[in-house]
């Protein structure tokens, strides 16, 4: 028997949300590693935790080299007409994020871990 559908919301109590954040993180960048190692792919994600802090992964080169790839992607789409609303947004979406790791970044190098 498996277990039954688990109603997904909130976690009330702050010391087993950020028990449960630490470990789906973890769980998460295992399967990024996963995915990248089994099917070649390149991949990143970034998360802000409820206090700010960043962490982030990324499979074989940075995380900005990986946002600037999906950029150049984005922008080739808008040049040949393919571009939707939701990707025209995105790229905004990525610029942002961009800039806001380039910020982090910059600031961890001066002593704070991500990971």
């Amino acid at each position: 028997m498996g277990r039954g559908k688990v109603e997904l919301k909130q976690i009330e109590n702050k010391i087993r949300r950020q028990v449960t954040f630490s470990k789906r993180k973890t769980g998460l960048k295992k399967k990024a590693h996963e995915i990248s190692l089994l099917c070649d792919a390149q991949l990143a994600f970034i998360i802000f935790n409820t206090t700010g802090k960043l962490s982030h992964f990324s499979s074989h080169s940075s995380v900005e080299n990986i946002l600037e790839r999906y950029e150049r992607h984005v922008n080739a789409l808008k040049i040949n007409g393919g571009e939707s609303g939701s990707q025209g947004n995105y790229a905004l979406e990525c610029l942002k994020l961009r800039s806001k790791v380039e910020a982090l970044e910059r600031n961890t190098r001066y002593g704070c871990d991500t990971w």
